[in-house]
């Protein structure tokens, strides 16, 4: 709601004509001019500058806000276990989102912790791409003969639909899009394929625990890792993220917790 006023606060001519900055009441109940004042500076920070439209904004977010509130205290919506809940999460996490914020400006990453992520990421990166085909059947017989099948020039996209285990990819033709090989799932797949060259069918099938597979390899190249100054955004956004997330950990590890039986509760 209150997103969503800032937006349109934000648009010339949305709001109507400014009212004077005064306390008023909503079904008796009391707005003071420095709640407004205070809705005034939040919406100022979020990049509303015209005064006029900042009075109507405040104005118009308030008297929605109390006439809600006074509509679910009418329903006793707030006694409510489900409502209670609820209430309580969005609390926490809006107070954990400020907390955190506040934090990450008071620490904030540094060029170096940028720096050393990225050659880390650097040093890990294997450029090696692969793009290939596969059919997946059960035993070792029926692979072979399948490779059998392609040697004389059946076609791998037809096998691959009408006999590969591997739904995902068999109504494409057993074909797996440009993958680098620290992403293939199968263990030792990636290298075995990594040694054909484009166009070579592997010779024999070859065994992981969802059965045997066909391959012929299409493509492979080799993709460098971005240069620092192009996934610098990125990699600061993670440690921001990874900083947020020790952070709430962390408030969570140093909390003090004791048991506390039933009997003695009041």
């Amino acid at each position: 709601m209150l997103k969503s006023f800032v937006l349109a606060a934000a648009l010339a001519g949305v709001l109507p004509a400014a009212v004077a900055q005064t306390a008023f009441t909503v079904n008796g109940q009391f707005v003071s001019v420095e709640e407004q004042k205070q809705l005034m500076d939040f919406l100022r920070a979020n990049g509303v500058t015209n005064e006029k439209q900042l009075k109507n904004a405040a104005r118009s977010i308030l008297l929605e806000q109390k006439i809600i509130e006074q509509a679910a205290r009418n329903e006793v919506l707030l006694e409510e276990p489900r409502v209670r809940v609820l209430t309580s999460e969005k609390q926490a996490q809006l107070y954990g989102s400020i907390l955190s914020r506040r934090y990450a400006s008071e620490h904030p990453i540094t060029e170096e912790q940028v720096r050393n992520r990225y050659d880390s990421l650097l040093s890990s990166y294997d450029p090696h791409e692969i793009k290939f085909r596969h059919i997946l059947v059960k035993t070792p017989e029926e692979a072979r003969e399948i490779i059998q099948s392609l040697k004389v020039g059946s076609d791998f996209g037809s096998l691959a639909k009408e006999r590969s285990l591997d739904q995902s990819t068999s109504q494409n033709g057993g074909q797996i899009p440009f993958t680098n090989i620290r992403n293939v799932l199968v263990p030792g797949l990636a290298e075995a394929i990594l040694a054909l060259q484009p166009g070579d069918l592997l010779p024999v099938p070859f065994k992981s625990k969802l059965g045997y597979h066909v391959v012929l390899l299409e493509e492979k190249r080799e993709v460098p890792f971005p240069s620092y100054e192009e996934v610098k955004p990125k990699v600061l956004s993670e440690l921001e993220r990874l900083q947020t997330t020790e952070f709430l950990n962390d408030l969570q590890k140093d909390a003090k917790i004791l048991k506390v039986s039933d009997s003695s509760v009041d």
